[in-house]
């Protein structure tokens, strides 16, 4: 004890609220997995726990780990059950879900269809909405205006702001996880949070309002047509959309049906063309591409190349080609065309897909009506 009182005191156990606890929580739980259980990390992703049977030497059942809530998944019974009571032998007193649908990290997941996932946030989007005390619906997440900033509209009170803020954060947690087809305006809404005004306000509203009309909306995942698994991937920018001149990219990726990567974000630069802009998504998408078909390599998932859809035929080119002698773009720097040593190598193709089936497009455009409910339908899945 200090002499103005203050106490220093060593714990002897992990609790939370301490700096180290969620680290030293990981090393407990890893070693209860690895050691005893016969489990391996995933070289690719850390939180995620697998194990071979030799019997069959294929990958039978995987363990996710979000702090303390595990997942495990399995196509047989016996094993999941084995699982269970070495975890229970450990930790004890432990809570159980078992069947094909589970509350899950604030989703549900729902397997009851064969071959597929349906994964949902309806209630949190509900709360969302009854927290603001919104009511009314919309058809779209955002209007026509959604990248205009109005300088002369009221700035927010340092309460109101505060409330923004925490309602754009909630907001980015559903279109994370289950609501991709609002990246688009939510995205936006976050380069607002520190200075907003009335006007952004209107436009958080509308996000709302489409939740309340869309609280049933969630995400399928699943095979396509073909019994063969495929990577896809959808690249896609719209040029000089922002205030500043930058670009806005979009990025989908799918193992068939449903979206298991959307990305939607603004780029970093300012490009001088249209190809330029998409060039940089390409890039940008061949990032997440490559680590996904690595991902799923580890997993045990036989896939060995992956398909990137654009729709602009000079970026293809640009691409494929790997340099430029246009006065326009020579000067992009040379990372840009990494890409080409994916095609090369033949892990990569690239394909020109028209616009009107380019499922990316609701992730950079600001689609109204038909096209937006046709495009954020192939987005989720329900195509």
């Amino acid at each position: 004890m200090h002499s103005n009182g203050n106490v220093l005191v060593k714990l002897m156990k992990a609790q939370y609220g301490c700096i180290e606890s969620a680290k030293l929580w990981y090393n407990h739980i890893s070693q209860t997995l690895t050691e005893p259980q016969g489990f391996s990390k995933n070289p690719l992703d850390q939180c995620v726990f697998q194990r071979e049977e030799t019997n069959n030497h294929e990958w039978t059942y995987y363990i996710t780990v979000y702090v303390d809530d595990l997942m495990i998944v399995s196509d047989k019974k016996e094993y999941v059950d084995t699982v269970i009571e070495k975890i229970k032998e450990k930790y004890m007193d432990i809570t159980i879900k078992r069947g094909k649908v589970h509350d899950y990290l604030g989703m549900r997941f729902d397997f009851s269809n064969t071959n597929e996932v349906f994964i949902s946030m309806s209630t949190y989007t509900n709360e969302i909405c009854k927290e603001y005390g919104i009511e009314g619906t919309a058809e779209t997440p955002a209007a026509q205006d959604l990248f205009e900033i109005d300088a002369e509209s009221p700035k927010l009170s340092n309460k109101e702001r505060e409330r923004f803020h925490r309602t754009v954060a909630q907001c980015l947690y559903a279109v994370s996880r289950t609501r991709p087809d609002v990246s688009l305006a939510v995205i936006f809404l976050t380069t607002r949070v520190i200075d907003p005004n009335e006007r952004d306000l209107k436009k958080l509203e509308r996000v709302l309002r489409y939740f309340n009309g869309t609280e049933n909306i969630g995400l399928f995942l699943g095979k396509n047509d073909s019994d063969e698994h495929r990577l896809t991937c959808y690249g896609d920018a719209a040029y000089g959309v922002h205030y500043n001149g930058k670009s806005h990219t979009g990025i989908v990726i799918t193992h068939g049906r449903g979206a298991i990567v959307a990305k939607s974000t603004k780029q970093k630069i300012v490009c001088r063309s249209s190809t330029e802009s998409e060039l940089v998504a390409l890039s940008d998408a061949s990032s997440l591409v490559y680590y996904e078909l690595q991902f799923l390599q580890s997993l045990g998932v036989q896939v060995k190349f992956a398909t990137m859809y654009q729709d602009n035929t000079s970026t293809i080119t640009m691409a494929k080609n790997g340099k430029s002698c246009s006065d326009r773009t020579k000067h992009i720097k040379l990372r840009y065309f990494f890409v080409k040593q994916f095609i090369d190598s033949g892990e990569f193709s690239v394909t020109h897909r028209p616009t009107e089936m380019m499922t990316v497009d609701v992730l950079t455009k600001l689609l109204q009506g038909k096209i937006f409910r046709e495009m954020r339908d192939r987005l989720s899945g329900y195509v």
